[in-house]
């Protein structure tokens, strides 16, 4: 594999920026290889922008080239790219796309940057997008038990970008009776909910709970949080199904995310 110093194209970069997960990393290389299929002549590069992640993996000694979002950019740019795209791989434009805007703004406005940088929007900006997310993951004609929709959740309320969070929240819903919303923390948090889920189910005579974790990748959350959750209910006398599956991996996820950075090459060229 070239070193980004042997590289020969060195006109438009881009940079995946993902939180990461300390015990499901393949699923962001298979990300990346995913994206570099797709832009076979851009040199593609993937940056984490959790520290606790990146701490314990590198304290694991399981990913000594785990690098931080700040440390990819300042690698590409000193090694010579025009255009660098930085794709704001997060579910909503809540606090994490937030910081990578901040970051990659930052990097723009040093006097000695060279570079022209672009950031995309979050996956579910655009109510398009979004409602072709939700077309893909609920279908209320084939639906017989309760839907619980679990995301990870944000803190602060006054972010421009919660109207997106809580719009999935509004459509799921309107969608079938039976779809409940919840997240691990912040707004609709299971915990606070956790009464209201197990009443809604018994008023609608509902035995069956299929837990949809909303992450992008579960990692841990999966292992810790929604198996918790999964036991609790199940105490409760619901039967639960977790459906195990990255919405990294989904092909309505990539599609979006490919569709953005192809804007903004559309806008280089």
């Amino acid at each position: 594999m070239k070193t980004i110093d042997q590289m020969e194209n060195k006109k438009v970069a881009i940079v995946l920026s993902c939180f990461g997960s300390a015990i499901d990393l393949q699923s962001y290389e298979a990300f990346r290889a995913h994206m570099g299929e797709n832009f076979q002549t851009i040199p593609i590069f993937i940056a984490y922008t959790s520290n606790i992640v990146i701490k314990k993996l590198r304290s694991a000694g399981l990913a000594a080239n785990v690098k931080h979002l700040k440390q990819v950019l300042s690698e590409v740019e000193s090694a010579g790219f025009q255009h660098i795209i930085v794709s704001s791989v997060y579910l909503f434009p809540t606090e994490e796309h937030e910081r990578v805007k901040e970051t990659v703004d930052a990097f723009a406005h040093l006097t000695s940057s060279k570079a022209k940088y672009y950031v995309t929007d979050s996956i579910l900006n655009a109510v398009e997008d979004l409602h072709a997310f939700v077309s893909d993951i609920c279908h209320p004609e084939h639906q017989q038990e309760a839907q619980l929709f679990i995301t990870h959740g944000f803190f602060r309320l006054d972010l421009r970008g919660a109207s997106s969070y809580f719009y999935l929240k509004d459509i799921l819903e309107r969608l079938s009776p039976n779809n409940i919303f919840a997240s691990l923390e912040g707004p609709y948090a299971y915990s606070l909910q956790k009464e209201f889920i197990i009443n809604s189910c018994r008023i609608r005579n509902l035995l069956e709970v299929k837990i949809v974790p909303l992450l992008l990748v579960s990692g841990h959350h999966l292992v810790s949080d929604i198996r918790e959750i999964a036991t609790e209910l199940e105490a409760e006398g619901l039967k639960v199904k977790i459906v195990e599956k990255n919405l990294l991996s989904m092909p309505i996820v990539l599609a979006i995310l490919k569709a953005q950075l192809e804007k903004h090459l559309e806008d280089i060229q």
